[in-house]
């Protein structure tokens, strides 16, 4: 398919390595950004020689490329949209959850159930950064003590439920008024 919608070898291996790039991440990558180890495993797949070098060539023709790549994916290029979808995952994740890896990661699941190609890293990072300082600083967000080194008994705010559900009841003061009272064998 690629080699079809081509004409230059140097226009097939950009097209392809696009691809290879877009299947792997979710997203095009930006110049310079794919690993030259990457670069040459490709260029060996495809059979090319040492010379070849990845060029998409102008401007428009790598435009079409990006289309293609989306097309075939079944992906959409909105990313405003996608900025949308993965604030409202984050803001929905942030409520529980605390880590922003664990935040950027529910917001890179739902970008790609929604077949939105995903923005950069660092982008993801500094939403995740800035909702989880909102929802920490609403009124109504539970203040959550983190377990340290002066307090290591205390328990992760999320598993509170799970331990209160946990919990027996308290013994009836009878039963250890009884074991008080029973003398004790000495051996």
């Amino acid at each position: 398919m690629a080699a079809e919608r081509t004409h230059a070898p140097e226009s097939f291996f950009a097209l392809v390595l696009a691809l290879k790039c877009y299947q792997e991440m979710a997203r095009l990558p930006g110049p310079g950004e794919v690993p030259e180890v990457v670069v040459d495993h490709v260029r060996r797949c495809l059979e090319l020689g040492p010379g070849v070098e990845p060029d998409h060539g102008a401007g428009r023709t790598a435009a079409w490329h990006r289309r293609q790549i989306r097309v075939r994916q079944g992906a959409v290029y909105d990313q405003r949209r996608a900025r949308a979808v993965a604030a409202a995952a984050i803001e929905e994740a942030a409520r529980i959850k605390t880590d922003p890896p664990d935040l950027i990661n529910i917001a890179l699941e739902r970008l790609i159930e929604a077949s939105r190609e995903l923005p950069g890293f660092t982008t993801l990072g500094e939403m995740a950064a800035r909702i989880r300082a909102e929802v920490n600083a609403h009124p109504g967000h539970p203040v959550r003590v983190r377990p340290d080194a002066a307090h290591p008994q205390l328990p992760r705010p999320h598993l509170l439920p799970r331990l209160r559900a946990r919990a027996l009841p308290p013994a009836p003061a009878a039963s250890t008024a009884r074991r008080a009272a029973t003398p004790s064998t000495g051996g």
